[in-house]
C-alpha cells in the first residue's frame, strides 16, 4: 500500500466517522442516532456512548439501603437510557425517560449535570457544570452552579441547580433543549392506550463546546434524576473530536475538491 492510499484511507474514514455525530437534529427525535426506543437501543455512531436502564417490572436496579429497589415510586420515575455524541465544535445527550416536561404532583425531572474534568472538588461532587432540561430557563448553562440535593433518595444527587452560587457564571448562550412526548406507551407490557398506559418522552439536547469549557479526552460522568432522586442514570463519557478538531475542515474540503485531489495536496509527491 503507498502512502498516499493509506492517507486517503484515513480521510475518508474520517468522513465517515464525522459525518455521524454531525448529523444530529436537536428535535427531539432519536432517528438519526438509529434508536428505536424499546427495539433498538443501539447508536448507529461508532463515537456514541450510551447507557440503559429500561425497566420492565423484572431488572430493577438497585437503589441505597433502605430504599427498594429502583425505580422507586415504579414506572413514573423510570429513566430508561442516556446517550452522548460529540463533533466537531458540538455536545449531544439524549434520554428516554418516563416523566413528562410538566411532571406529576410535586414531582419532576432535574438538570443536567456534568462532571468534564474528573475533579471531585469542582462544585457537588465534581459537576461543574449544569443545563436546564425544563421550565422558562430551559437551555440554561451554568458553571459552577449551586447542585441542590434530591427530597427523598439523596445518594441519587445532586437533581437540580441555581445559578446562584460562590463563583457561579450563566453563559450568555443557551444550550438547544426539546422536550417531547416519544409516542410509545411501554408500560405495563402490550399497553397502548388508557390512563393507565404509562408515556415515554424524549430529552435532547444540543451544546457548544466552547459553553461547557472545551472538555477533550476522557471525561467524569454525566447524571440525571428527578427532584426526588427516585430514579438516576449515570454515564461515563469520552471526547472523541479534541482540539484543534481539524475533521470539521478536513470534511467540507473533501467534498469541495474531492478525495483523490485533497490526498495529493496533503501527501508530497515523492521524488
Amino acid at each position: 500500500m503507498t502512502e498516499k492510499t493509506r492517507l486517503l484511507g484515513i480521510l475518508v474514514g474520517m468522513m465517515m466517522v464525522a459525518s455521524y455525530a454531525s448529523a444530529y437534529t436537536v428535535d427531539g427525535s432519536l432517528s438519526d442516532w438509529g434508536i428505536t426506543p424499546f427495539t433498538d437501543w443501539t447508536p448507529d455512531s461508532p463515537t456514541a456512548e450510551c447507557q440503559v436502564h429500561d425497566y420492565d417490572g423484572t431488572n430493577p436496579i438497585d437503589n441505597p439501603s433502605p430504599y427498594p429497589d429502583s425505580p422507586y415510586g415504579g414506572e413514573l420515575f423510570d429513566i430508561e437510557m442516556m446517550c452522548f455524541d460529540d463533533a466537531p465544535g458540538m455536545a449531544y445527550f439524549a434520554s428516554v425517560v418516563s416523566m413528562g416536561p410538566n411532571g406529576y404532583g410535586s414531582f419532576s425531572m432535574g438538570d443536567l449535570a456534568l462532571d468534564l474534568d474528573s475533579n471531585p472538588s469542582t462544585g457537588m461532587l465534581g459537576y461543574e457544570y449544569g443545563i436546564k432540561i425544563n421550565g422558562s430557563n430551559r437551555g440554561d448553562i451554568c458553571y459552577l452552579p449551586k447542585w441542590h440535593n434530591a427530597t427523598d433518595i439523596k445518594p441519587n444527587s445532586p437533581a437540580y441547580f441555581t445559578c446562584d452560587g460562590p463563583g457561579s457564571v450563566l453563559k450568555g448562550e443557551k444550550a438547544t433543549v426539546k422536550y417531547v412526548d416519544a409516542g410509545i406507551k411501554d408500560y405495563p407490557a402490550g399497553c397502548t392506550s388508557g390512563p393507565h398506559c404509562t408515556h415515554n418522552y424524549i430529552i435532547e439536547v444540543g451544546v457548544k463546546k466552547s459553553l461547557i469549557g472545551l472538555p477533550e479526552g476522557d471525561s467524569g460522568p454525566i447524571h440525571m434524576t428527578q427532584n426526588c432522586g427516585n430514579d438516576d442514570i449515570h454515564l461515563w463519557i469520552d471526547w472523541d473530536y479534541q482540539l484543534p478538531e481539524f475533521v470539521s475542515a478536513a470534511v467540507p474540503l473533501l467534498i469541495l475538491i474531492g478525495a483523490p485531489t485533497a490526498a495529493f495536496v496533503l501527501v508530497r509527491k515523492k521524488k
